[in-house]
């Protein structure tokens, strides 16, 4: 029998009678999964830095992809049972939701349980991961209509009302006016591995690019989405170096406060590539390319596989007072490289990023910086006391507003689209960087970790779609006092033990004029809006085996 077919009727008879067969009885074990972001990927990536962990395969990566898998007994099932991966963040002004998977954290309580059974049978292994999620969805106040283009039908009152028209998506300001409760396949996957390749099946998030709190491409910001996979188990080793791979195809979701009597479904067919030079192995490079594009279902998916090799050409290339939509495909691609020095104690990382693809070889020549989005970043740490307390600093920059050649040419904003309605984002969450379209952001932060624990401070700063800002007719004109931007500041530490790592931050925030709403002359901006914000993260998450 195939072992896919065994696998099948292992987990029937266990589900049926809750003993396995004799033949395949194997003694349940625990066995959690590797959550993108949490506290055990944050000491992996520091072990890096320090040169005790290796690199490789760290770039591009899931939750399946970086958790060892089950031992595989000479005959039968082995299977183990993931316990509960638990996050809960508490908003007290806004919502305020920065790579939270399938929550969205909106003001208030909000929270997510993941768990579930992991499977193998030879070179069959299950992963079923699903997430509940929760969120109270408190009321706050929307933008003021002076400032507040009005939203045409169809579209959902609580959809983004300045990406109606020209540059849209689906970012919904608030999910509905009640609580939001879901229920979906979180970070489980279904996959094969042969030698060196894994093939199979996914609706875990997957994060592409080195950056540590924004990923132009490929994060966890938004619920994963169902795909079909091909990628690298292993880095392939090389004469001049290691390479890593993972090619992807699936089907994006509409939020239900976009518009309705639409389905809103589009593919995705997305490739990464990265690259460790055999004489430099702390340096990787690499690149990624994204391409969707409206399908009328999900079975229509499969006719977009190699849509990732193929040209886009440039949909957003219309000045912005065309209002042209026109039904296509459109594209993101980045290139990005990181660098780790061990003996240092210190690592540095870029990604850069283009919207939209050049013209012709002359055009990237002119203007390399069209359409551009970027994020650099650094973390240094380094041993303080004899008994491995270390003092670790991190910085990170990202910028997808729009570049400067938008004086002089046309221009679409980063993850909006005149061709793909929706944009680029899954269920109202972008899927790429957490500060969305028109976003910049900077983030500092400082840690002391000893052992199992871990206590640090930081410092953020988040200007909010400084696209959309110049489109806006506002009240007394426009002025440099009238950006949307979050301030904050704020504590995080956590404690490991046996059972696991407790993790959590607290962040104290100022939204300056929220929405964009300051409705007086500059530098007069006593008519505004600003709004205070507290957010507490707390996260519970198993250990995983060392």
């Amino acid at each position: 029998m195939p072992a896919a077919l065994k696998t099948c009727a292992a987990l029937a008879a266990l589900g049926a009678t809750g003993v396995l067969p004799a033949q395949t009885r194997a003694a349940p074990t625990v066995a959690p999964i590797a959550r993108i972001g949490s506290d055990a990927e944050d000491r992996d990536r520091l072990a890096q830095l320090l040169g005790r962990s290796p690199t490789e395969g760290f770039l591009l990566r899931s939750s399946s992809s970086r958790t060892d898998t089950l031992p595989s007994p000479a005959a039968g099932l082995s299977w183990a049972l993931i316990p509960p991966d638990v996050l809960v963040v508490h908003n007290s002004g806004l919502p305020f939701s920065l790579n939270d998977g399938s929550l969205w954290a909106g003001r208030g309580a909000s929270g997510s349980v993941t768990a579930g059974v992991r499977a193998r049978v030879g070179p069959v292994h299950v992963v079923l991961a699903p997430t509940f999620a929760y969120a109270r969805n408190d009321d706050f106040r929307l933008p003021d209509a002076r400032v507040a283009p009005p939203i045409p039908a169809p579209r959902s009152p609580y959809s983004n009302p300045w990406r109606v028209y020209r540059n849209s998506i689906d970012l919904p300001l608030r999910f509905g006016s009640d609580p939001v409760s879901t229920v979906d396949l979180g970070q489980s996957a279904i996959y094969v591995r042969h030698a060196r390749v894994e093939a199979g099946l996914a609706s875990e998030n997957e994060w592409w690019g080195p950056g540590v709190r924004n990923a132009i491409v490929m994060s966890n910001n938004a619920p994963g989405f169902g795909h079909a996979f091909v990628r690298t188990a292993r880095p392939v080793s090389t004469g001049v170096g290691a390479f890593g791979a993972r090619y992807l195809l699936g089907t994006l979701s509409q939020s239900d406060y976009f518009a309705d009597g639409s389905e809103g479904r589009r593919s995705l067919s997305a490739l990464g590539v990265t690259f460790v030079p055999r004489k430099v192995p702390g340096l990787t490079v690499g690149f990624t390319r994204a391409v969707f594009a409206p399908v009328d279902n999900a079975g229509e998916t499969v006719q977009h596989l190699l849509d990732v090799l193929s040209s886009t050409g440039r949909p957003n290339a219309y000045p912005i007072e065309d209002f042209r939509q026109e039904p296509g495909r459109d594209q993101l691609l980045s290139f990005f490289a990181r660098l780790v020095l061990p003996e240092e104690g210190f690592e540095s990382y870029v990604e850069w990023a283009r919207a939209e693809m050049p013209a012709s070889f002359r055009d990237l020549l002119v203007a390399p910086n069209h359409s551009q989005g970027y994020t650099l970043g650094l973390q240094y740490a380094r041993p303080v006391t004899r008994s491995g307390t270390l003092v670790r600093a991190q910085a990170e920059v990202t910028a997808v507003n729009q570049s400067t050649t938008y004086r002089f040419r046309p221009t679409g904003s980063f993850y909006t689209s005149r061709a793909v309605l929706q944009g680029y984002t899954q269920r109202g969450q972008v899927i790429g960087a957490a500060i969305g379209p028109g976003g910049s952001s900077q983030f500092l932060a400082a840690d002391v970790v000893h052992g199992r624990g871990s206590a640090g401070v930081f410092l953020g700063r988040i200007r909010w779609d400084d696209d959309s800002f110049y489109e806006i007719p506002r009240p007394q004109g426009n002025g440099l006092c009238k950006h949307d931007v979050t301030v904050l500041a704020g504590v995080r530490g956590g404690w490991r033990s046996a059972l696991g790592t407790a993790a959590g931050s607290m962040g104290w925030g100022n939204r300056i004029n929220t929405f964009y709403q300051n409705f007086g002359f500059c530098p007069e901006n006593s008519d505004h809006v600003d709004t205070r914000n507290a957010t507490l993260t707390l996260t519970l998450s198993p250990a995983l085996p060392r």
